[in-house]
């Protein structure tokens, strides 16, 4: 591959590709795109920290092959976050730094953020269901009290029977509305 070719290819695929010198420093083999421009103006790359560690060990031991480092995030100058993946490459015994942006981070965050949405409303909707069967409970407990005190006091045996019907209504009407809830309030 020409070297022409590589500095229309890498751009092109959001890479950035350095080679690494004797003396541990590094020349852009490409223009750099536009994303990493602003992190490429020091070429020793103190924002690797322990990753530039890390592959100078992996050059050290002399293996042909890639080590990938990442995701890693940066903030552009519009205050949005970005991932891109770090490579240490060995070649024809020729050591390369490669940045490559890694939109898959970013695609994930989102459906993480989706399905962490999806539990919190939920959860939120779980606790309104709950908090309605607790007060439908609670309702349904002082009405079964409200007619044991009727039943209990001095009635007549016609009032009796219409506490009785009272009664079998409520405890019908209360069996409606807790068959309403669990149809139309989803349970998690």
């Amino acid at each position: 591959m020409s070297e022409q070719t590589l500095k229309t290819l890498l751009p092109a695929l959001d890479m950035a590709a350095f080679e690494r010198n004797q003396d541990g420093a590094f020349q852009p083999l490409t223009p750099a795109p536009a994303w990493f421009a602003r992190m490429a103006n020091d070429t020793t790359f103190p924002f690797l920290g322990h990753i530039l560690e890390e592959a100078a060990m992996f050059w050290q031991r002399g293996t042909v092959g890639t080590e990938e480092f990442g995701p890693c995030a940066e903030v552009d100058p519009s205050g949005k976050e970005f991932h891109y993946k770090v490579l240490a490459v060995t070649a024809d015994a020729r050591q390369y730094l490669v940045f490559q942006l890694d939109p898959g981070t970013d695609r994930m965050r989102v459906v993480l953020q989706k399905v962490r949405n999806e539990a919190l409303s939920a959860e939120r909707d779980s606790a309104s269901h709950e908090a309605v069967v607790a007060t439908m409970r609670a309702t349904n407990q002082e009405i079964k009290d409200l007619l044991r005190t009727l039943v209990l006091s001095e009635l007549t045996p016609e009032q009796r029977e219409s506490i009785n019907s009272l009664a079998a209504k409520c405890v019908d009407q209360m069996g409606g509305v807790t068959r309403l809830i669990n149809a139309t309030i989803p349970h998690v």
